[in-house]
């Protein structure tokens, strides 16, 4: 590998090591939820980084384990847009479950099957 590229994947490897820390510091303080977006996006990128530098310097027990934590990762991030997609979409349902009738209804003057006349 061309010795300028090394330093590239180096430096990804040093971001993606602080950008972990940063989001475990986050987290450790209450400032980040661990079913945050931002926890999970975080952890996903510093992965991601942390693995490529293992799989060009050839450590394959880092890589492995890196794999499972970007699997772990996605999934987590999946779980939580289909979560907030589910809201929405539940809320968007209740909005017009519940709107008001267009005309108001006199429920006295309105014939039912069953209405008495």
């Amino acid at each position: 590998m061309l010795p300028y590229l090394l330093s590239v994947v180096t430096a990804l490897g040093w971001v993606g090591a602080i950008v972990g820390l940063v989001a475990y510091f986050q987290v450790s303080r209450g400032r980040w939820a661990p079913n945050s977006i931002q926890f999970q996006a975080a952890n996903l990128c510093a992965t991601s980084m942390l693995f490529l530098v293992a799989a060009v310097h050839g450590v394959w027990p880092s890589v492995a384990a890196n794999v499972a934590w970007m699997v772990i990762g996605a999934q987590a991030v999946l779980m939580i847009v289909r979560a907030r997609r589910d809201t929405r979409r539940r809320a968007q349902y209740e909005e017009q479950a519940y709107t008001e009738p267009a005309e108001p209804v006199d429920h006295l003057t309105v014939r039912t099957p069953l209405a008495v006349r």
